[in-house]
């Protein structure tokens, strides 16, 4: 089904370590980001977590997140998710400028960022074209812009580590190949 990791990010609070419910055994890194049980939190300083990976160009990818906005007035770089590639052709990140932001090097928006709102963003590649969905409906497509380099990836905190983000982050997916929107929302 080209899922490669799965972050559930189910842990118990005090957890220093996020587990990888694929079994490909790539768990993440907490840097100060609070874990529950049902989700991982930001608080707009100084967390993140962090999974560093031996991997390069992926050609296709996705990358399915659930998100909640803990504040309004962020930085429009603090980030949700970003490939933690130096800033550049292939890296990209999903931040806060213009509510929830895809920003690599081409930048589109999702949609709203509302505090305290859970909110699903899908970022889906064939390799060449990009598609973002907010919630199921496709916000926008970037035609000629893939940025499927995956040296790793940072949750909370933009690709240079200095952008934070607040709020929380729940059942992160990344996949070796372009989702069908159809995956997370089956038609009636």
């Amino acid at each position: 089904d080209g899922l490669v990791l799965w972050w559930n990010l189910d842990e118990s609070a005090g957890a220093s370590t996020v587990l990888d419910d694929t079994g490909n055994k790539m768990s993440g890194a907490v840097n100060g980001a609070t874990l529950n049980g049902s989700e991982g939190s930001f608080d707009g300083s100084n967390d993140s977590i962090d999974l560093p990976l031996a991997s390069g160009p992926m050609g296709a990818f996705s990358v399915s997140l659930w998100v909640k906005n803990g504040a309004t007035g962020q930085n429009q770089y603090a980030s949700v998710f970003c490939n933690r590639h130096p800033s550049g052709g292939d890296s990209f990140q999903i931040d806060m400028g213009d509510g929830f932001r895809y920003n690599g090097g081409t930048k589109a928006s999702f949609g709203a960022a509302p505090v305290g709102t859970w909110v699903h963003l899908v970022v889906a590649s064939d390799g060449t074209d990009t598609k973002l969905y907010y919630n199921g409906t496709l916000a926008a497509t970037l035609t000629g812009i893939s940025n499927g380099v995956f040296e790793g990836f940072y949750l909370g905190v933009n690709r240079n580590g200095n952008k934070h983000f607040n709020g929380s982050v729940k059942d992160v997916r990344l996949y070796d190949r372009e989702v069908d929107i159809s995956e997370f929302y089956p038609a009636p």
